[in-house]
């Protein structure tokens, strides 16, 4: 992922149309930082961009128009994609003579108001606590859930939030699932001692995803003459 490309398209980059933002969007996220190297399919822009592969394809044509991307296309393979960073259009910096500028002179300033007069602006100081965290509700549910299994809730780190999103954006994998996937592994005997960290969750996101598959499967295929069979040896 290249911040300075993200940086770019969010506040720099010319675009108003808002597919062709997400597409443009989606390239950064996967350009180095000099904006090549992208190449995700148009299934994924499509499935990042929350938009039909048509729509993609109309969005990619319309920014290689514009010239804020080029193309490399390879036979076979998903297209190399270059975001062209092109800084805002305030024309060439022109050098000043330092001799021209004019400096007014400094005047005594009294820090004692008058009498009677107006109070002095004040800049409201921002306090950290009145900074709105931003929500990882992922995050939030596995650490809830290793309390709920008697152990010392974990901190919430920054590296925990990066692979929450990472885990939604990059990796494609629905938050239902995802969801679902904490609650399984933390009600499993095994996986709830090993899954104690969200980056930990997402390296070993497809194993649980295959182990709670095959339980489910497992309990699927127990029939009503199993279950009598079973109280009938319990009895």
């Amino acid at each position: 992922m290249s911040v300075r490309a993200l940086s770019w398209a969010l506040n720099e980059s010319p675009v108003e149309n808002k597919v062709e933002l997400l597409v443009l969007i989606v390239l950064c996220d996967h350009a180095h930082d000099d904006g090549d190297g992208a190449y995700p399919s148009v299934a994924r822009i499509a499935r990042m961009a929350r938009a039909s592969e048509s729509g993609v394809d109309v969005a990619l044509k319309s920014l290689r128009r514009a010239g804020l991307i080029e193309a490399k296309p390879r036979p076979g393979r998903p297209t190399i994609y270059r975001i062209v960073m092109t800084p805002p259009a305030t024309g060439p910096l022109q050098p000043v003579d330092p001799s021209s500028r004019w400096t007014p002179p400094l005047q005594p300033v009294d820090p004692t108001p008058p009498a009677g007069g107006p109070e002095p602006l004040r800049e409201p100081s921002i306090e950290p606590s009145s900074v709105v965290a931003e929500s990882h509700p992922l995050c939030e549910l596995l650490a809830d859930l290793i309390v709920e299994n008697g152990s010392k809730r974990p901190t919430i780190t920054e590296g925990w939030a990066t692979a929450e999103r990472l885990l939604i954006t990059r990796d494609g994998r629905p938050r239902e699932q995802a969801e679902q996937l904490i609650r399984w592994c933390q009600a499993d005997g095994f996986w709830r001692s090993n899954i104690l960290s969200m980056p930990t969750f997402r390296a070993k996101y497809d194993q649980l995803r295959l182990r709670s598959e095959s339980d489910s499967s497992a309990a699927r295929r127990e029939t009503p003459s199993d279950i009598l069979r079973a109280m009938g040896a319990a009895a």
